[in-house]
């Protein structure tokens, strides 16, 4: 078959239509002896399906690959050169020696075999790729301690130093990344067991400023063969919000929108319709924000206002807001903090 390629965004990046069999992920060593035909498409906390992978789903675009193929994105010769050598490029989406700082919610305590959230979409100004910034939006579903941490991340960031536009503010960019030992190692979006099912979308494809509207469609899967106390008996705490990183000697870049969490939603960042999948596989909606767990950080910075439970026809259902400016509202010496 001819090569066939999309190009998702105006800055010139290039996603190829793979064979869907034959997308680079499946070189995964864990993922050896896996076959794609293993996978349903998964419905949402559908019981059945619950041990054959965790899913991401998106709202449709417009460009399509072929049936049978999926838009892989195509790695640039410059990229791997600002990386230094091919382990570095590998190990892109986390500097090794950044600080992180969160303004998230979060719910342990249980078993949960999933979650679904809506994030708004922001750019937030993130132009300080000298220190490695990034600014992110995210859903985490985590398990374990230690060394024995599992994590799957999914959202959208802004991440000039991987990402970065010519004469351009950097793009919005959807994102995958998950690790099975504390991020002792840890894979970023497609470079390793991430599996793209989607014809339309996939890691690295920029995503509007603003909501889309349209069908939810799955993206991908990531593979219970990938894990270890993730493949059996669901996550033990899930985390909704944003995270932003910076270097020692640089700022911290803006969060969500820029704004605190004070300002009504056309201003803020905010994470709504939040639902959770227990550990029968069912769906369900989390109405007690008693049972929500509030981490600021730095509240100086980055700030949570939990917006309780909006039950009415097409409300938010149970919300929050979440952000703040950074740069220099932040105090430089700032420590690491933990998710």
């Amino acid at each position: 078959m001819a090569e066939i390629t999309i190009s998702n965004d105006e800055y010139g990046v290039v996603f190829d239509c793979v064979a869907i069999h034959k997308q680079p992920s499946l070189d995964h060593p864990l993922l050896k002896d896996f076959k794609m035909d293993q996978l349903l498409e998964p419905e949402f906390g559908r019981e059945e399906n619950k041990s054959k992978a965790s899913t991401m789903k998106i709202e449709s675009s417009d460009e399509v690959c072929p049936v049978g193929t999926v838009p892989i994105r195509r790695i640039q010769m410059e990229e791997l050169l600002r990386a230094g050598s091919v382990s570095n490029f590998l190990r892109r989406g986390y500097a090794d020696s950044s600080l992180h700082e969160y303004a998230t919610e979060r719910l342990s305590g249980g078993v949960y075999l999933g979650t679904k959230a809506t994030l708004n979409i922001w750019q937030p100004k993130v132009d300080d790729d000298k220190f490695q910034s990034f600014s992110l939006a995210q859903i985490w579903l985590t398990k374990g301690s230690g060394e024995e941490r599992n994590s799957i991340e999914v959202g959208w960031h802004v991440y000039p130093f991987w990402h970065r536009e010519k004469d351009e503010p950097t793009a919005v960019r959807l994102f995958t990344l998950w690790t099975n030992n504390n991020y002792k190692t840890w894979h970023y979006n497609d470079d390793g067991g991430f599996l793209v099912k989607s014809q339309t979308w996939s890691p690295g494809m920029v995503l509007p400023s603003s909501n889309m509207d349209g069908m939810e469609e799955l993206v991908g899967v990531w593979p219970a063969n990938l894990f270890t106390n993730l493949a059996t008996g669901g996550a033990d705490t899930l985390t909704w919000g944003g995270e932003v990183t910076r270097r020692q000697g640089g700022l911290f870049p803006a969060m969500g929108s820029g704004q605190f969490s004070n300002k009504d939603y056309t201003k803020s960042a905010y994470v709504k319709r939040i639902y959770l999948v227990d550990a029968e596989g069912t769906t369900q909606v989390i109405p007690d924000a008693k049972d929500l767990y509030i981490s600021e950080s730095l509240p100086d910075c980055f700030k949570v206002e939990d917006k309780g439970y909006d039950g009415s026809e097409g409300g938010y259902g149970r919300h929050f807001l979440y952000g703040g400016p950074g740069e220099e509202s932040c105090p430089v010496g700032s420590s690491i903090s933990d998710a």
